[in-house]
């Protein structure tokens, strides 16, 4: 009897073993070895020296780091689904995510190669001039509001933050900025954010609260700004900070709540107190944590009032409850919807243009967008 062919050995490199277990597994190496059914030492010494697997266990590998057999047999890892370098975050080694945030990573890696792709080396514009102002944080907050001519309308008219998160994420994407919604746990991180001249891309985490992915664009806008890849795990809204998160978040305050209509809404007021600052809370559409913020900044309450709620600084809650006994109904279309949020509009709408442009086939249309051929039409 001939040997099994899951028996067969095959000498695979030891570099993209290690690129495939860190872009997933981070710095667990024990969990991965024990998917893969070996031990953490024979996993490091894998790591290190070119090993010669069997069949059975390249085919495990694959499973398990959910890379395609060809791509584990390469020589070295592709150059373009090379971890990120966040700037918080070096070495992706030291990193201890979950799983759900190395996948988010890696899918928002993907979309931003394709669109570098699809949008054919063209650089950003917009951001090209953002950069411009990114030495001063005011200068760039009024630069952004009126490159992306914001009035009263897109600042009103929606009537709760989901909306409201709709109407700013369409303004940045008309002007380029890829903008994803993905699911991965927020302990590990707020939001992400990857730089690029040509496909900046900001990914939003769907499990955060309405307002606290609104903050999280335009904080993480600050960094695309600043020219930085980044991670956030959390938003420290405190008062002493003289860095780069600072910036961010005083770019994202100052956008979504200027100081002069704050002042405006303000004046006269003669009690500022919890009622109110929701009631400022849900006619900006930001969490209450940062109107206290510019209350403060603005010098609109005392040293005393802010010491009694400093607390507050570093939540993004609701300005209201919503309904815990609400039950979801998906219907047809939720898949769509979803896809949407994960992929973003303007993505998708450059995968179609395209293929309109006979640039990609109707197969490349649906291996980037990731649906079948009868979803198309609908989406």
């Amino acid at each position: 009897m001939g040997m099994s062919t899951n028996n067969q050995k095959i000498t695979v490199s030891a570099l993209v073993v290690k690129w495939a277990r860190k872009t997933l597994y981070g710095g667990n190496i024990d969990e991965a070895a024990a998917k893969i059914g070996i031990t953490p030492a024979e996993l490091s010494a894998w790591e290190v020296n070119d090993p010669t697997v069997t069949l059975s266990q390249l085919k495990k590998m694959s499973k398990v780091y959910k890379r395609h057999v060809s791509v584990l047999l390469l020589k070295t890892p592709p150059i373009s689904q090379q971890p990120p370098s966040f700037r918080k975050l070096p070495d992706f080694d030291k990193a201890t995510f979950e799983r759900a945030t190395f996948l988010a990573i890696r899918q928002a890696q993907e979309i931003q190669n394709n669109a570098i792709y699809l949008l054919e080396s063209k650089q950003n514009i917009f951001l090209e001039e953002l950069r411009k102002y990114s030495n001063q944080v005011r200068s760039l907050s009024q630069k952004t509001i009126e490159l992306l001519n914001v009035n009263e309308e897109s600042r009103l008219k929606a009537k709760t933050s989901r909306e409201q998160l709709i109407i700013w994420k369409r303004l940045l994407e008309a002007r380029g900025i890829i903008v994803l919604e993905l699911s991965f746990p927020t302990k590990d991180a707020r939001a992400f954010v990857l730089f690029d001249k040509i496909a900046p891309l900001i990914a939003l985490n769907s499990k955060d609260t309405d307002n606290g992915r609104i903050f999280s664009l335009f904080h993480e806008l600050g960094h695309l700004a600043l020219g930085q890849t980044d991670i956030d795990e959390e938003y420290n809204l405190g008062i002493n900070q003289q860095n780069d998160e600072f910036f961010c978040n005083s770019l994202s305050a100052l956008f979504l709540v200027p100081d002069d209509l704050l002042k405006q809404h303000v004046a006269g007021t003669t009690q500022i107190d919890d009622d109110y600052v929701k009631e400022l809370a849900h006619y900006y559409k930001v969490s209450i944590s940062v109107i206290w913020r510019k209350l403060r900044d603005n010098g609109l309450i005392d040293k005393t009032t802010f010491d009694q709620i400093k607390h507050k600084l570093s939540s993004f809650e609701a300005f209201f409850q919503p309904n815990q006994n609400r039950t979801f109904r998906a219907n047809k279309n939720t898949h769509l919807y979803v896809k949407i949020k994960r992929k973003s509009e303007f993505f998708i709408n450059e995968v179609f243009d395209a293929f309109n442009q006979n640039r990609i086939t109707y197969y490349d249309v649906l291996n980037y967008i990731d649906v079948n051929s009868k979803a198309l039409p609908q989406l």
